[in-house]
């Protein structure tokens, strides 16, 4: 399939995704490089031996294997390509199509809502309790190290959620964070994660090891008390030695770089980068080689996805799971197969009205029932705050 590069006086993305209402559409925002890539119109799902003939493909994961939530509107486990891409970026824009000439873009005022909502999910810490100590029955019996439970929580607008107020909101909030946004059909999946599941550059991978929270509060050391905290540092270092042993299976040499604090709006976290070397595999492998992390399921993976299973009441569908770009053939943009992949969370479903979010804590041995429940609550605010 032949696209063309034009370049365009279009200087915000939030008005090309506008335009495209209705189609299967894609927005991302890497605040960290500030890159934005906006894609329109399906072209087809493909195979990675396509990629070639592509410029980008949108790659989605859900966290089963298995989805059976309709709400989820059929999203995950394909690689996407669109017939528009518009991409920003060293403060340029310009259009990669597969039209002769690029599309017409009417720079429209860019909503700012503050929506009016409830919450329709109330009084769900006894299923939390449930969950929590299903858990710790687990991990007290020996079969699991670490489970990361999560929570869903539904509200409610007397109006439709919009949408594009949303991503301007967790773009303005949020950064240092990677701002998605994902609609099929009726739905759309948006957040703004702070975690790096893998990037491929060549022949070397980078993943995130993110895990151990501290709310900041009225804290005025940085976070720093993360760095020495037990519960924290245990929780951490079982996902630094799962990642790493995975890169090990695909990579002939990993590095472990040093524990840092990662700073969000709300909240601290400690953060560990791995890099693999000399690989000839693909990161989609890579990807479904570590995913779950132990920072999105748990340690060892197969029993805790099974307590997930048994105890958590709801489909993740998408949330906690890999969304991200795989390089094609564009010559603006690194060499096919390389790309980036996050993990969906900070996260949040739209219908409509009706609005689902996603928080997940892990829980280790020593962890607290309440204190992780207010670990979720505090991660909402990502979400509660774009509204």
């Amino acid at each position: 399939m032949k696209y063309t590069i034009f370049p365009t006086e279009v200087t915000n993305p939030l008005a090309v995704w506008q335009q495209f209402e209705g189609s299967e559409r894609v927005y991302w925002h890497d605040t960290q490089v500030n890159r934005v890539i906006v894609a329109a119109g399906r072209v087809k799902r493909i195979t990675e031996a396509e990629l070639p003939e592509y410029p980008w493909a949108w790659y989605s994961q859900s966290f089963f294997d298995t989805m059976n939530d309709s709400t989820w509107q059929d999203m995950g486990n394909e690689l996407v390509v669109f017939t528009y891409y518009y991409v920003k970026e060293e403060g340029k824009a310009y259009w990669v199509t597969a039209d002769s000439i690029a599309p017409v873009i009417t720079e429209t005022v860019v909503p700012h809502i503050k929506h009016t909502y409830e919450m329709v999910t109330t009084g769900d810490y006894p299923a939390w309790e449930r969950l929590f100590e299903g858990i710790q029955k687990s991990i007290q019996s020996g079969e699991v190290k670490k489970v990361v439970a999560s929570r869903k929580v539904a509200f409610h607008s007397d109006r439709p959620f919009q949408v594009t107020s949303i991503i301007h909101n967790l773009v303005e909030q949020n950064q240092g964070a990677f701002i998605f946004a994902y609609a099929k059909g009726e739905a759309v999946f948006l957040g703004a994660s702070p975690e790096v599941l893998v990037r491929k550059r060549g022949q070397d991978f980078m993943s995130y090891a993110l895990a151990g929270t501290l709310k900041k509060d009225d804290i005025q050391d940085g976070g720093e008390r993360l760095l020495t905290d037990a519960k924290n540092l245990r929780e951490h270092q079982i996902v630094i030695d799962r990642i790493r042993q995975t890169m090990l299976t695909l990579c002939d040499k990993v590095d472990v770089q040093d524990t840092h604090i990662m700073e969000l709006p709300n909240l601290y976290h400690l953060r560990t980068l791995l890099y693999g070397h000399d690989t000839n595999d693909s990161i989609l492998t890579m990807a479904k080689a570590l995913h779950p992390t132990p920072a999105m399921g748990g340690e060892p993976r197969e029993k805790a996805l099974q307590v997930l299973k048994t105890y958590e009441p709801y489909e993740r569908g998408l949330y906690a799971s890999p969304v991200g770009w795989v390089c094609g053939n564009t010559p603006l943009f690194r060499e096919a197969g390389d790309g980036l992949l996050i993990v969906g969370i900070r996260s949040a479903l739209i219908h409509g009205q009706d609005l689902y979010a996603y928080a997940g804590c892990g829980v280790v041995a020593e962890s607290d029932c309440e204190a992780e429940y207010t670990e979720t609550a505090t991660k909402l605010q990502t979400i509660l705050k774009a509204l």
